[in-house]
Order: structure tokens, then C-alpha cells, then sequence
């Protein structure tokens, strides 16, 4: 008995690096909602809910607002991770951070050409047109940079990035060279340290604003204010650019000693001091007296032997080296010379 089989289309899987591509572009999409979600939909909730703090209260109020946007953040970090599976493929973590900023670099552009067009009075204020202009641009933009991310040149790129460990907690040979590595960590953090420090002294920290805030141009016919959309970045940057550059030295400090090539070059080093045989303190107090009358010895006998030598070669019987004699009468014949050669 003939029987009819439905022949089902073959589904073309999908390229690693496509699917590179779109993880990278989930999850930098996730983490600007954990940033947006955490430092401005949690203070503002809890405004909305408790209103704003009574007398006497601001610390208990503020107290509350930094244990939720913590637990916030958490779990949406926590979220993230599981949502990212135990093995993620490679070269993600560092496609996302990469990601970010390049979705942050085109708002960036794209603002810039629709204020650059308002500025100079080619479209009107109040016309859609701009406002294409801006979404052309931008999604143009994006549009490049995910066709760089789908080619195998993007996926090899995030992969070595992300193999240098820039993106990773692990830690690389942690039980070799931990004194060098540490005093180098050290090290960083005072020079960090210091620099913020200086900033925070720094009267420029006072003249910024409350918030960055950036103004989106043609954006007035939908905010039905009269004026343009605008998009807070940074809130209160007096402190909070305080606190982004503490977390970065402390990053910094602490992946730049398990870089690879930084790391075992660490390694190496404190292996290397290691087999150096430090002397007692006797032995180094008897080795500098030798070593400093060692060197007045020499310098007493350099120095006769050259005025010993120079007294000798000077001598008007050698003659090989003018003495100061004849040094002098050269001199005074030479001045005479000159004043006759000036003209009166």
C-alpha cells in the first residue's frame, strides 16, 4: 500500500558566529536594562511609593533606597548569569561589553548629526524629518557594526579579547608570585588612589551639573513640553563619577596582574628574587666599608697620577701640553688681535 510522506524543508542551523552576533546583541540590551532598572527605576519607585524623605528621616530613607537598588542589581546579575547558561559560548562576555558601547557610540553620533542639522537651521525644529535623519543614521550604523560582528574576523577579535581574561573573575596561576602580584596591586591602587584623590579636590568636580543629561533634537512632538526628550546618562557625577573610578582602578588592579603575559612575567620576577642570597647586616655594613674605601683608593690614585702626568707633559723642557703660562700669553695675543680687527 503506496503511502504519501510530506517532505519537510531542511532548516539551514545557524552559523556560531550569527549566534555570537545575537547573544552579544540580547545580552547588551539586558545589561542596559539592569543599569536603567537599577539607578533610576528603583529611586524613582521608591519616590513614587514613600514620597519624598520627612525631616529627620534622610538617612533611614537613603539607607532603604541603596538596600533595594543592591538586591535589585543582584538579582538581575544573578538573572543574567543563568540566563547565559553554565558554558556560554566564547567571546560573549566581551561581545556584550563591546556591544554596549557601540550602541552607546551610535546614540552618541546620531544625536550629534540631528543637533549639527538643528544648529545650522536645515530641517525645523518642530519637523519629523530630523528625526528620520537621526533613525537613518543610527540604525545605519548598527547596522555595520552587527555585519562586522557576523563576520569571522568579529568572532576571532571578541575571542582574543575576551582570552586575555579583561572579562573573567578567574584567576590565572593564583598560587605563583603572589607577593609581586600583590605589591603591584598595590602599587595600581595607590596611583589610583591619588589620581582620585586630586579629583575630588579638584574645584572642575563642583562646576558639573546635577545630572548629564543629553537632549535628543527633534524630539518636541512627543514630549508635548515644546521642548526635546532628554536622556540622563550619569546622575549626580560629582559622586558618582568618584564611584565608577574607584570600582574601575580596583578592576583594573586586579585583572592586569592575572593578564597572561603581565602575570607570568610576575612570576618570573618573584622566582628570580628568590634565588638572590641576601646578605646579613654585618656583612652588608663590612662590604660598603670596603667597597667606599675601594673607591676613595681609586680616586686619590686617579688623581695623582693626573697631576703627575699633566705637571710632567706640561713642563717647558717636554712641551706636549701647553702649560699656563703660555695659555695666558695665547690669550692676550689673541684679545689684542680682536681689538684690532674692530673697526673705530
Amino acid at each position: 500500500m503506496a503511502v504519501a510522506v510530506k517532505n519537510s524543508p531542511e532548516t539551514k542551523p545557524r552559523s556560531p558566529n550569527t549566534q555570537l552576533a545575537l547573544a552579544s546583541l540580547i545580552g547588551a540590551v539586558y545589561v542596559l536594562v539592569t543599569i536603567a532598572v537599577s539607578f533610576y527605576g528603583v529611586p524613582r519607585l521608591w519616590q513614587i511609593v514613600f514620597g519624598d524623605p520627612r525631616p529627620g528621616w534622610e538617612m533611614a530613607y537613603g539607607a532603604g533606597v541603596l538596600v533595594t537598588w543592591a538586591v535589585c542589581l543582584a538579582g538581575l546579575i544573578f538573572a543574567g548569569i543563568r540566563l547565559a547558561g553554565p558554558n556560554p559560548p566564547a567571546g560573549l562576555r566581551a561581545g556584550i561589553a563591546l556591544t554596549d558601547f557601540a550602541l552607546l557610540a551610535v546614540f552618541g553620533i546620531a544625536v550629534w548629526v540631528g543637533d549639527f542639522i538643528a544648529r545650522n537651521g536645515w530641517v525645523a525644529q518642530d519637523s519629523p524629518v530630523g528625526l528620520i535623519i537621526e533613525a537613518v543614521v543610527g540604525l545605519g550604523l548598527l547596522a555595520l557594526y552587527v555585519r562586522w560582528l557576523r563576520k569571522p574576523s568579529g568572532a576571532r577579535a571578541l575571542i582574543a579579547v575576551e582570552g586575555q581574561g579583561w572579562f573573567d573573575l578567574s584567576r590565572y596561576k593564583r598560587t605563583q608570585g603572589l607577593r609581586a602580584r600583590r605589591l603591584t596591586m598595590l602599587g595600581i591602587m595607590a596611583l589610583g588612589a591619588w589620581g582620585i584623590v586630586e579629583l575630588y579636590k579638584s574645584p572642575m568636580r563642583h562646576a558639573w551639573p546635577d545630572n548629564w543629561t543629553v537632549a535628543v533634537p527633534f524630539t518636541s512632538l512627543f514630549t508635548g513640553t515644546g521642548g526635546d526628550l532628554t536622556c540622563t546618562f550619569l546622575p549626580a557625577p560629582r559622586y558618582s563619577v568618584i564611584g565608577i573610578l574607584v570600582l574601575l582602578a580596583l578592576w583594573f588592579a586586579y585583572r592586569v596582574t592575572n593578564f597572561h603575559l603581565f602575570a607570568d612575567f610576575l612570576i618570573a620576577t618573584e622566582a628570580e628574587i628568590n634565588k638572590v642570597s641576601w646578605s646579613s647586616r654585618r656583612k652588608l655594613f663590612q662590604d660598603t666599608i670596603v667597597v667606599l674605601t675601594t673607591v676613595l683608593l681609586f680616586t686619590l690614585y686617579l688623581l695623582f697620577i693626573d697631576q703627575f702626568w699633566g705637571f710632567v707633559l706640561s713642563n717647558r723642557f717636554v712641551g706636549i701640553l701647553p702649560n699656563s703660562a703660555d695659555a695666558a700669553n695665547k690669550a692676550a695675543a689673541k684679545a689684542q688681535e680682536e681689538e684690532k680687527s674692530i673697526p673705530w
